[in-house]
């Protein structure tokens, strides 16, 4: 269980399986979609800890690695209008986080319904299932930033892009107009500091310590999906 988070992400299959169901309900209905393209995380590089990999911070700076022709920005700019009701259902709501009080929901009785009861078995279900990961995440990364092994190797990491010229007190504070001589001090502080590896190793801690009073909960919602998730 290195990172929950991957669980929420779809695999290509999946996302592509999801899509051509709601293409078929919305020209079902006679209703032009264009189908969403899959964007892999690896695509973009993944930055949860800040930069680590030297070689793609040399070429790209704190610029993401790859970029398709047309990236989810554009893609979203470029794509057709789409008929709302068709593609969402008329307005009605599905709470998925009964456990939190209901107060997130999501749009139901349309073809993205639809789309992912095909190919997930129950979308609702899915969803809260995603919901609750979402909230563990969540409160396995506060925990995690907090503790002492963290903050010893994110003071190294400050220490070292000191060294290095830049002034930072945080990820966050990164020089990201620093270019590419910024992002590779940023990649070969990570390295030194091995500040991903314990951040990650950290947070997958907390997330372990946080699943159990979930567990049940969360097979149960499993259970009413086709999907397999494991960690």
């Amino acid at each position: 269980l290195a990172a929950l988070a991957d669980m929420t992400l779809p695999d290509q299959a999946t996302h592509d399986a999801i899509e051509a169901a709601i293409a078929s309900c919305m020209e079902q209905k006679g209703v032009a979609y264009e189908p969403v393209p899959f964007y892999p995380l690896e695509l973009f590089g993944d930055r949860r800890y800040g930069i680590t990999d030297e070689a793609v911070a040399a070429e790209y700076g704190y610029q993401p690695p790859a970029n398709p022709d047309r990236g989810p920005e554009q893609e979203v700019a470029a794509r057709p209008p789409v008929d709302g009701t068709a593609l969402f259902g008329d307005g009605a709501t599905a709470p998925v986080d009964d456990w939190r009080g209901g107060n997130s929901t999501i749009r139901i009785g349309g073809c993205l319904q639809e789309g992912w009861d095909a190919v997930v078995g129950d979308y609702v279900a899915w969803t809260a299932f995603l919901d609750r990961l979402q909230w563990i995440i969540a409160g396995a990364s506060t925990a995690a930033q907090s503790d002492p092994r963290v903050q010893e190797a994110l003071e190294g990491w400050v220490d070292c892009m000191a060294e290095a010229g830049f002034t930072v007190v945080s990820l966050e504070d990164a020089p990201y107009d620093g270019g590419p001589t910024a992002a590779v001090a940023d990649a070969r502080c990570h390295a030194e500091t091995n500040l991903a590896s314990i951040w990650a190793s950290v947070e997958a801690e907390q997330q372990w310590a946080l699943l159990p009073e979930h567990a049940d909960a969360l097979a149960g919602l499993l259970d009413e999906t086709t999907l397999l998730a494991s960690p």
